[in-house]
């Protein structure tokens, strides 16, 4: 019994294993009772004897990519884990999970994928590298658990780890280790704590500096550093950041390439922006830095900015450095993403403005017409960033010394650095023989960037800048001047834009007007200078015409340079204004422009009333010279209406002879149309008879041809019937015959050998015989059998044969006598239809004569027609000519009357206008006076704020200079200490 049971649960564990097997197949479908079977697989390889067999075969449940059985197979492998009977069994498990993770699933095997099936993936389905890194996951937490007990486990886990150095994929499985090591390591200060670091540290610099490294490796190593802070990253990782990135290319490791990137560019940038209180003492730190302190000793910023430096960009002749790399390796139009991002990491070390004359080449380079827009914006920016608008100077007041010459000569060194970025920012924006780009769109963008670029660096001479970016370069830096100049609430440009402001409208109008009115509006609310509200020599400053001088643009009389605007768009700038601080300069603009518009209206209403007088005189006169023609006009038509009604009766009377006579006609000619209708209905009814009895035989003679045909048919088959009975009985016949001899030959030999004697040579030779004959014979009812079976096949051939043809014979009995009763069918037709054709020429006769009789009524029905109708054209015509007379004489008289109402309307209106136009004229001299105090009270509130806001915008701007010089000053003095704090350690 016992031996019974040990092979029943074997059975049951090797049945789990070929069902989870099976489940790895792309061809099983995933139903609800087979996941279900799975699962139960699982449940019973969990518990089974620590078997290695029995732990590879739980190991496909992480191959299927179904969540659920995922699930389940990592929490049974951890119960196994936990469940262990001894320590070798749990050494020999945590060993075979580790090659399934490591090997199996994820392992040098290439020829393994890890994609989820379709119908797993609808489900939420998880790949094999997903499901083996959930697996490292729940091993990890419970290694973690007890890090006493399973130190030895532990440390397996992590050597194994070192695999994952050349694992390709989605890096899951590496983040997992990865994790792991970081969890160990904590934050304690225990040997082990130390020990783990280290090694995790060591792991990591292989992996950076390992050329073969897989990209999931590094990539799960460069995520575990992103969240650290840049004071947190050491020297090293600086270090073997610029080892990774000369040892790694983007053909390998793309990914890579641009995460370490942005790292660099993160830690970079959380150091940058300097607080304003920090300033003094970071230049103390600088100066200490230059004097030559150890690094140590210096606070995090300066410290992590001269280690940064020092190990990313060691030198132009260093094999390694960055900039050198970023150059050279990324100049292809296929890598400007990795471009882009070394530009954006230099961008953020404050050290670059040392190295500028390189990013400057790199303007002039040959591969600059490839180069694509978000290329040419990093490298503008790192130049921008790395350069300041500080003229160069020499320090006066004080007497000639060396400390004084010293001084100016190292602040002319170092400001050299900006005058070449700014020269080369010109050369680019303004220089248009050269080329840029292939795009002549995207030249002229890149043009324009790199003069907001330059600007933005609110360089000494900007006034000639501004004046050369708004009139000169057929205004092809406008928008970029304004944008540079108002992002620095600079007011220079403004006296440029008044000097030119008509020929300034008529370029906004073939640029855009909406567009380029926004634009300037935008300007004057982040500088707020009074001139363009008051104007310099004109009765309205630019921003005033924006307003109200486009609200007319319609107008045919509007002056040159007015710009055309939308409704929208005039809104929208004075909302600008208003936030600028002009309100009531905009208010005060709209009532003088409303004193004037009610002036002039006020002088139109004064000459209209004089005009309206004139006219009412006039039409007074008009009204009595109307009035006379009317009178005449009606005694005309009057005798014209006589005269029409005497000829209309006349004409009444012949008419009425002339229809008495016609319709006596009429009703003879109606009785004789009825008896035409009445003789064609009888000739259609004898036509229609006759078509019918056509039909019946045509339809009968086709119904012969058919039954002929069937019965030729019919007679054919009857024949091949009669010629295959014939054949098969002839053929009985035959086999009766071969019957009838093959029974006598079986007779003769049984006879034959039938008395030879026992124990006797005859009698063994006979037996001999009669042996083979009864094979013979056997042979023979064999055959016998066969031939049997064909002669009744051939009976029911011949059967079957007869009764065809006795079928056939009465088919065609019956067919003959349906031809011969059709045959006398349509002689009997024939017949009928000659009698028909008789009578139908008879009656043909009869309505023939009755139709002359018909045409002769109908000519004396014309000729009567004919006489009525000349007598009554010859009244019409008198009709007609009295009634055109008396029509154009009414006419005549309407024209009269409505220029009579007419002429009484236009005076009624007048008299009305004249009125309402007195009352507007008063109403006009009411609005002038109460518009008048109204302006006077604005104009003074207008004066006190416009100052206001002018002075607000002078101290923005004169704030903004001032903060920008004393940054610009302070990263100056900053970098400078800095580079010579690194020129000293590396001093040879």
């Amino acid at each position: 019994m016992a031996f019974c049971s040990a092979e029943s649960g074997i059975s049951v564990q090797s049945r789990a294993v070929l069902t989870l097997a099976s489940a790895v197949e792309p061809e099983i479908t995933p139903t609800p009772d087979f996941i279900e079977q799975c699962l139960s697989a699982v449940d019973v390889l969990k518990s089974a004897p620590p078997l290695l067999r029995w732990d590879k075969g739980l190991f496909f449940g992480l191959r299927r990519g179904n969540p659920e059985i995922v699930a389940r197979t990592i929490d049974a492998c951890i119960y196994r884990l936990k469940h262990a009977p001894d320590a070798e069994s749990r050494d020999r498990f945590l060993g075979a999970l580790l090659d399934e993770c490591f090997v199996n699933l994820y392992g040098g095997l290439k020829q393994i994928r890890y994609a989820v099936q379709p119908e797993d993936r609808e489900s939420g389905g998880v790949n094999r590298e997903s499901a083996s890194a959930r697996l490292l996951n729940a091993v990890s937490v419970y290694l973690a658990e007890n890090p006493l007990e399973l130190e030895h486990h532990r440390s397996r886990f992590l050597s194994r780890a070192r695999r994952i150095l050349h694992m390709e994929g989605g890096g899951e499985i590496a983040r997992s280790v990865i994790h792991f090591q970081k969890a160990l390591a904590g934050e304690g200060n225990r040997s082990d704590n130390l020990t783990t670091e280290a090694l995790r540290r060591r792991r990591k610099y292989e992996t950076y500096a390992a050329a073969g490294s897989a990209e999931p490796a590094l990539l799960a190593y460069l995520d575990k550093d992103s969240p650290a802070g840049a004071e947190d990253v050491s020297r090293d990782v600086f270090r073997m950041y610029r080892v990774m990135l000369n040892r790694r290319n983007r053909e390998r490791s793309p990914s890579a390439v641009l995460k370490a990137f942005h790292n660099l560019e993160v830690w970079m940038a959380s150091l940058s922006p300097f607080d304003p209180d920090d300033r003094e003492h970071l230049l103390e730190e600088s100066n200490r830095a230059s004097a030559g302190v150890p690094w140590e000793t210096l606070s995090p910023i300066p410290r992590k900015h001269l280690e940064s430096c020092a190990e990313l960009l060691p030198g132009p002749d260093h094999p390694e450095d960055l900039l050198n790399l970023i150059r050279s390796r990324y100049g292809a139009e296929d890598a400007e993403a990795y471009l882009i991002a070394g530009l954006s990491m230099l961008k953020q070390t404050p050290l670059i403005r040392f190295r500028a004359s390189e990013p400057i080449r790199m303007l002039t380079d040959t591969s600059r017409r490839r180069r694509g827009e978000k290329v040419w914006d990093a490298l503008l920016d790192l130049l921008a960033s790395s350069a300041t608008g500080l003229l160069d100077f020499t320090a006066s007041g004080e007497s000639d010394t060396p400390r004084l010459r010293k001084r100016n000569k190292a602040m002319k060194s170092l400001l050299k650095t900006d005058k070449e970025i700014r020269d080369a920012l010109y050369r680019v924006s303004v220089n248009t023989s050269l080329s840029i780009s292939h795009d002549a769109e995207l030249g002229r963008r890149i043009r324009e960037k790199a003069w907001r670029s330059l600007l933005s660096l609110s360089p000494w001479n900007r006034r000639s800048l501004y004046k050369e970016g708004i009139l000169d370069h057929e205004r092809r830096l406008f928008t970029a001047t304004l944008e540079a100049a108002g992002a620095l609430n600079q007011r220079d440009a403004w006296e440029f834009i008044e000097a030119d402001a008509d020929g300034l409208f008529t370029y906004f109008n073939e640029q855009g007007p909406d567009r380029m009115a926004r634009i300037l509006a935008d300007y004057f609310e982040q500088t707020g200078d009074y001139s363009a509200i008051s104007g310099s020599g004109r009765e309205s400053g630019i921003m005033i015409r924006l307003v109200f001088e486009s609200e007319t643009s319609d107008s045919p009389d509007n002056p040159p340079g007015t710009i055309r605007l939308t409704e929208e768009t005039r809104r929208y700038v004075a909302e600008k204004m208003v936030q600028a601080g002009y309100g009531c300069e905009l208010r005060r603009e709209r009532l003088k422009r409303k004193l004037i518009r009610l002036r002039k209206q006020l002088s139109v209403s004064n000459s209209a009333i004089m005009g309206f007088e004139s006219a009412i005189s006039d039409m007074n006169r008009r009204l009595a010279e109307i009035q006379s023609k009317r009178i005449k006009a009606s005694l005309f038509i009057r005798s014209l209406l006589q005269g029409r009604e005497l000829q209309t009766t006349r004409a009444w009377i012949g008419s009425f002879q002339r229809t008495v006579e016609l319709e006596a006609v009429r009703e003879e000619l109606k009785k004789e149309i009825k008896d035409a209708d009445e003789q064609t209905g009888k000739l259609a009814e004898i036509r229609r008879k006759m078509d019918d009895h056509l039909d019946q035989c045509r339809s009968s003679r086709d119904i012969i041809e058919i039954l002929n045909l069937e019965r030729e048919r019919l007679e054919k088959e009857r024949n091949r019937l009669m010629r295959e009975m014939r054949k098969a009985e002839s053929e009985t016949q035959k086999n009766l015959r071969s019957l009838e001899a093959a029974e006598n030959r079986v007779n003769e030999d049984r006879r034959k050998y039938q008395g030879t004697p026992a124990f006797t040579d005859g009698y063994q030779k006979a037996s001999a015989q009669i042996e083979h004959m009864e094979r013979a014979h056997v042979r023979h009812e064999r055959e016998m059998f066969q031939l049997q079976s064909r002669i009744e096949e051939m009976n029911l051939t011949i059967g079957s044969c007869r009764a065809g043809v006795a079928g056939l014979d009465e088919a065609i009995s019956a067919i003959t006598s349906n031809i011969d009763a059709s045959g006398n069918q349509i002689s009997e037709m024939e017949a009928n239809l000659k009698g028909l054709e008789y009578t139908f020429d008879s009656e043909k006769s009869t309505w023939k004569s009755i139709q002359e009789r018909i045409d002769r009524l109908s000519n004396t029905i014309e000729r009567i027609e004919t006489d009525f109708e000349t007598e009554n054209r010859s009244a019409m015509s008198y009709f007609e000519e009295t009634t055109q007379r008396i029509e154009a004489e009414q006419d005549r008289m309407e024209s009269i009357r409505n220029e009579l109402q007419s002429v009484g309307a236009q005076l009624d209106s007048h008299m009305a206008l004249l009125d309402h136009q007195v009352t507007r004229s008063q109403e006009l001299t009411r609005l002038i006076e109460d518009g008048r105090r109204e302006f006077d009270e604005t104009a003074i509130r207008a004066e006190t704020e416009s100052r206001a806001a002018d002075s607000f915008g002078r101290g923005r701007q004169i704030s903004r200079e001032q903060e920008i010089t004393e940054r610009q000053e302070f990263m100056i003095h900053y970098a400078y200490g800095l580079h010579r704090a690194l020129r000293k350690a590396y001093k040879p």
